[in-house]
């Protein structure tokens, strides 16, 4: 898979990304996962609408990582 990026402005530390994966058969039994690299260190499900937010995120390169299950 690519890699794509985001550049945020100085004055803003605050994301959100709306998730998804292309699935046709049961799409509700499909469960995602996420962590930011170097913020959180564990996997964590997603909410029910598939969005991962983030706040004050520390400055510099950070990586969002997805999994399904």
């Amino acid at each position: 898979m690519g890699k794509n990026q985001i550049e945020l402005p100085e004055n803003n530390r605050n994301i959100q990304v709306k998730l998804t994966a292309p699935t046709f058969a049961f799409p509700h039994q499909l469960v995602l996962e996420y962590k930011m690299e170097g913020v959180t260190n564990t996997w964590l499900p997603l909410d029910s609408d598939r969005t991962a937010s983030f706040t004050n995120l520390p400055p510099g390169n950070l990586e969002l990582a997805i999994r399904s299950k």
